[in-house]
Order: structure tokens, then C-alpha cells, then sequence
């Protein structure tokens, strides 16, 4: 029996798509083309890096449409990623191929977006969207119902850690991992923490950030300022789960209180709470975040923060139990396995019409 030619199209080969290749490499012969710098070298799945340069507002990769045609895939997945404008044009120029879109994005001109609504209902393509709410939200704006589809986000590497092997004792820190930029309200972090380390009882307690960026500079001053300079560790940006895993087992739980993204499933994969505040900054990777049993939601507030952190370290059982629930709720929801489950039964689903 043939087996399936699955290409997958990224501007940029993230790391933490790695496992959910893999995962659908077990089922299909799967292709991933990009444009971007970095190579994984999978040995489960065929990556295609080609050169890409700038021309314009768009990223235009050289031999691009040569490798799509070379390849001959059953199956294109495709993000609707408009400045990589080769990948939208290979739905008109490529034919007799099945497509899945990989999200669909609000442009700020609302004709581009309705224009976007028009031609997938027209093309009748499937959509994959990470969050119910987004999918709501272009259902209202007319996207045909019987094309949207859910998933959870993922992350690599974490999915081999099990729940047995997670243990709470000696645990001291809060952790924060992601790059250091003003929007994250890291300031608002550290001056919670300072609050609570002033309780004699918290003195011993650690904070840990884990990136780089533009704010790195300012946060460091702001420690020093608040006499926190022996409190916080500082360390450069890593994606490797193994170095990552090492600092989650001593973390209590994640602090990130302007931004929740990606680190909340590191986090929940890890066997840590996540907690940020309500109407946080978010590409959907929030709504896993269930108040009082994964995580917690605190006020816009220097307090409140302080206050949640308090909580938590007055509980350390609450805390280790939302970390178990959180573990859980990765397993069940946000794994490797669990994306490719979802993009089987799409992919399946399109080749059976």
C-alpha cells in the first residue's frame, strides 16, 4: 500500500514542531520545507532547507516551488503566513493536491481577512486552529463551521518525563522561561518577588529567568536596585529539555505575569503550575491554564502577584498537586501524540473525499 506524502510548509523550523513531525512520521512519509537557519536532522521525517531572502514586505525562498513539485505530496499543510507569500500561492499554482490550512490570521485590513474567509470557503479547505476562541471568532465572521478544526499546541522533548519520576521536595524557586522583553511585565515579577522575600520566612527562596532580549539590561538593574542581586539567577536562553528539565524540578511554579505562551505546556510538561494574570498577553496556550488546578490567575497587581506567591509557598501540597494536574492535563491535551491525533483524524478525513 502507498504510503502518504505528507508536506509540511514553515518559513521557520522551530524546535518545538520537531515531535509533533515525528509523531506524524510514524504515519506518513512526512516532507517539511523551510526557509529558515536552523536544521534539526531528524531521522524520521525529510527536511528540506533552502535559502531565503527578503524581497520587499515578503520572504521568498529560492527553489522553492521546484521542491514542492519534486516532492509530488498527496497532502499540503500550509500556514497562512502572508509574508512568506510562496506558500499561499501554492494552493493556485499547485493543483490536484489536498490542503489543510495551519491556522487562519486576523489581518489589520478587514477586506484581506474576509478575502482570506471567501477563498478557503470557496476552495473548501479543512482549518486547524490552536484556540476555541479563535475558532469562534472566525466562524462569526463567516468561515464555513464544517471546515474548522481543534487543536492544542505542543512542545518537544518533554513528553518522555513521567509523572512517577516528578517529585517535590527541596524545591526553592519560581521560574520564568521566555525572552526578556517589556510586554512579559517581568518588572512587575521582580517587584513582587522583592515583596515577598521581606517575609523572614522567604528569604531562602529563588527566582529564575531563563532567555535573552532588550530587557535583560534593565531587569538586572531593577534586581539590584531591589537588593535582589543574590536572589535571582540570570541565565542565557536555551531550548534543550534536558537543561530545561533541570531547572523546572527545583522550580514550585512558573511566574510569567504579562505573557503566557509556550512556556505553560514546557511548564505543565514539566509538572509545574503556571501563574500570570488575568487577560494575559496569549496565543491560546492560556486557556490550558485552569485557575486553582493547573494554575493560577491573579489581579493586574503588584500585590496581588505577591500575595498569589505567598499562597502558594504556604501551601507547597496545593502546589505540588496542581503540578501533578498540570502534568496530567499536558498528557492528555497538549503532548506530541495528542497534536498528531488531531492531524491524523483531519488529514484521514480529507483523503476519505
Amino acid at each position: 500500500m502507498k504510503r502518504i506524502k505528507l508536506l509540511i510548509l514553515q518559513g521557520e523550523l522551530a524546535h518545538y514542531r520537531i515531535g509533533l513531525f515525528e509523531q506524524l512520521a510514524n504515519h506518513y512519509h512526512v516532507f517539511v520545507v523551510h526557509g529558515g537557519a536552523d536544521t534539526f536532522k531528524s531521522s524520521m521525517f525529510h527536511e528540506v532547507q533552502l535559502k531565503a531572502r527578503t524581497i520587499g514586505p515578503f520572504n521568498v525562498i529560492e527553489g522553492y516551488f521546484s521542491a514542492v513539485r519534486n516532492i509530488n505530496p498527496d497532502v499540503i499543510i500550509v500556514p497562512d503566513h502572508l509574508r512568506w507569500i510562496q506558500f499561499v500561492l501554492t494552493r493556485f499554482l499547485i493543483y490536484r493536491k489536498k490542503y489543510i490550512w495551519w491556522g487562519v490570521e486576523e489581518n489589520k485590513y478587514k477586506t484581506i481577512t474576509e478575502a482570506k474567509i471567501f477563498f478557503i470557503n470557496k476552495l473548501f479547505d479543512p482549518v486547524i486552529f490552536y484556540t476555541k476562541e479563535r475558532a469562534e471568532t472566525f466562524r462569526n465572521m463567516g468561515l464555513n463551521n464544517d471546515l474548522i478544526n481543534f487543536t492544542n499546541n505542543t512542545v518537544y522533548g518533554f513528553d518522555r518525563i513521567c509523572l512517577g519520576e516528578l517529585t517535590y521536595d527541596g524545591r526553592n524557586s519560581f521560574i520564568n522561561v521566555g525572552s526578556l522583553v517589556e510586554r512579559k511585565q517581568n518588572d512587575i515579577t521582580l517587584k513582587a518577588f522583592s515583596k515577598l522575600r521581606r517575609k523572614p520566612e522567604h528569604r531562602d527562596i529563588r527566582l529564575i529567568l531563563i532567555g535573552d532580549g532588550p530587557d535583560l539590561k534593565r531587569l538586572q538593574e531593577m534586581a539590584e536596585n531591589l537588593f535582589l542581586t543574590g536572589a535571582i539567577d540570570f541565565i542565557p536562553f536555551t531550548s534543550s529539555p534536558i537543561i530545561l528539565s533541570g531547572y523546572y524540578r527545583k522550580a514550585i511554579a512558573s511566574v510569567s505575569f504579562g505573557q503566557a505562551g509556550l512556556a505553560v505546556l514546557q511548564s505543565f510538561a514539566n509538572g509545574v503550575p503556571f501563574i500570570t494574570k488575568k487577560g494575559t498577553i496569549t496565543g491560546g496556550e492560556a486557556s490550558n491554564i485552569i485557575h486553582g488546578h493547573t494554575g493560577v490567575f491573579c489581579e493586574d497587581s503588584v500585590d496581588s502577584l505577591a500575595a498569589v506567591l505567598n499562597d502558594i509557598l504556604s501551601d507547597r501540597s496545593r502546589a505540588q498537586q496542581m503540578g501533578r494536574q498540570a502534568r496530567e492535563h499536558f498528557e492528555i491535551y497538549c503532548s506530541p501524540q495528542s497534536m498528531c491525533n488531531s492531524f491524523q483524524r483531519i488529514i484521514n478525513d480529507i483523503l476519505s473525499k
